[in-house]
């Protein structure tokens, strides 16, 4: 199966990692990084699912600060946020009379924005959506264009459907901060589970650089670009290690259980170091493993 690279066109790829069955690589011209080959559109569809285990969090501050980066560029208008779950953000932008629309791939969560929130939410992706062009002042992507399966194509629909004094909110992790290049090398010299990506959630990853170029080639620029730190759960993964390594623990019957034990304690400990670690760099650096951007179209 042959897949060019979504940023630079290039078919020669480097394998990362594989993790919850999935192949991460990076390309070997531009260093974009993804999942290939790519799930099928049944299996994303059915991790957003809550009879899958799906779950949307009201993370009520992100939202409000969201909102706070959006408003010092653009008041009033027409808001699209993609990627809407079940609406909260909506709701928010909503009380400052925003003209609010919203596009969600969950069917359970659309359900809840739409009948128990009465919001304007269309089930589908935004390129299904068929909205008119130059119809929005802001679109809103809050942790979801590493979601889609091509990038570059979802930012050509934005393009389209954007105004031209238009403004989008992007937020992403990034792959080129502290935490995910150490721990990678840990990871890859003892062969074990890279914290920081997320296949199959995660399609692709972007860094500050990667993601600057793919919003150039399609028409953008950033007009401010804030890091951030995320949570320590988030950044370590934890629940998902801790699963991998007890499930292996509990086929060991022999003295190997005792090396397993070990193992997952310094595993643990060794995050909680590095997790400081990477604190004190970001107070010095001010580069996160988050990015929040405001982007504008190229004049």
């Amino acid at each position: 199966m042959s897949r060019k690279c979504d940023l630079c066109g290039h078919t020669h790829f480097e394998k990362l990692i594989n993790k919850n069955g999935f192949d991460l690589v990076k390309c070997k011209k531009c260093n974009l990084v993804f999942v290939f080959p790519q799930p099928s559109d049944k299996t994303i569809k059915d991790l957003y699912s809550f009879k899958k285990g799906y779950k949307f969090h009201h993370n009520f501050p992100l939202f409000e600060n969201r909102l706070k980066m959006i408003m010092k560029f653009k008041k009033r208008g027409k808001l699209l946020d993609v990627g809407c779950s079940t609406g909260e953000f909506l709701l928010l932008a909503k009380k400052y009379k925003w003209n609010v629309y919203g596009v969600e791939i969950s069917e359970d969560a659309e359900k809840i924005a739409k009948n128990k929130h009465k919001l304007n939410v269309f089930i589908g992706t935004l390129e299904d959506a068929k909205y008119p062009s130059k119809f929005f002042d802001v679109i809103s992507l809050g942790d979801v264009i590493e979601h889609v399966k091509s990038p570059a194509k979802f930012l050509s629909e934005i393009n389209r459907i954007l105004k031209d004094d238009g403004i989008i909110f992007i937020s992403t992790p990034n792959i080129n901060s502290f935490f995910p290049n150490i721990t990678h090398k840990i990871f890859r010299r003892f062969n074990g589970e890279w914290p920081h990506p997320k296949p199959p959630h995660h399609l692709f990853e972007f860094s500050d650089r990667t993601i600057k170029e793919l919003l150039y080639k399609k028409g953008f620029v950033i007009s401010k670009l804030n890091f951030k730190r995320i949570g320590f759960i988030h950044t370590i993964d934890g629940i998902y290690l801790i699963k991998m390594r007890l499930k292996k623990l509990f086929k060991i019957k022999s003295i190997k259980i005792i090396l397993e034990l070990f193992y997952l304690i310094s595993l643990k400990i060794s995050f909680i170091f590095l997790y400081f670690l990477d604190y004190f760099i970001f107070l010095f650096t001010k580069r996160g493993n988050t990015m929040d951007m405001i982007v504008i179209k190229e004049e």
